[in-house]
C-alpha cells in the first residue's frame, strides 16, 4: 500500500457502502466516503472518495480526491487528484490536475488535465 493511501486510511469515514451492499442513485458527501460494494449512479463529494478493491462502481463522479482500488466505469472529475492502485480496473474518462496510475492497474480510457481550483 502506498504512503498516500495509508494516510487516507486514518481519516474518519463519513459515508460507507460495505462489501455485499448495493445502491442505485445519487450519493452526496463531505469528508471521506468509502465504497466496498456495488454502486450505480452519480457521486458528488467535497472530500475524498475511496473505491475499495471489492467495489464495482458505474458512475459519474465529482470529488476533490479519488482513490481507486476496485472496478470503476464512468466519468471522473477530481479537482485535486486521482490515485489508482492495483487491483484497480478503470474504464472511462478522467479529468484532474494530478493522475497517478500504479503498475498493475488496468486503465482503458482517456485523461484530461485540468487546472487546480
Amino acid at each position: 500500500m502506498s504512503k498516500n493511501l495509508a494516510l487516507l486510511n486514518d481519516e474518519p469515514i463519513q459515508a460507507l457502502l460495505e462489501e455485499g451492499s448495493s445502491f442505485d442513485g445519487e450519493m452526496r458527501f463531505q469528508g471521506t466516503a468509502r465504497i466496498g460494494g456495488k454502486f450505480q449512479g452519480h457521486i458528488q463529494g467535497q472530500g475524498t472518495l475511496i473505491i475499495d478493491s471489492t467495489a464495482t462502481v458505474e458512475a459519474s463522479i465529482e470529488v476533490n480526491h479519488l482513490v481507486v482500488l476496485g472496478k470503476l466505469i464512468g466519468q471522473i472529475t477530481a479537482s485535486r487528484s486521482v490515485l489508482m492502485e492495483p487491483p484497480a480496473h478503470f474504464k472511462g474518462e478522467v479529468t484532474t490536475p494530478s493522475l497517478s496510475i500504479k503498475e498493475g492497474v488496468t486503465f482503458e480510457g482517456s485523461s484530461k488535465k485540468m487546472t487546480p481550483s
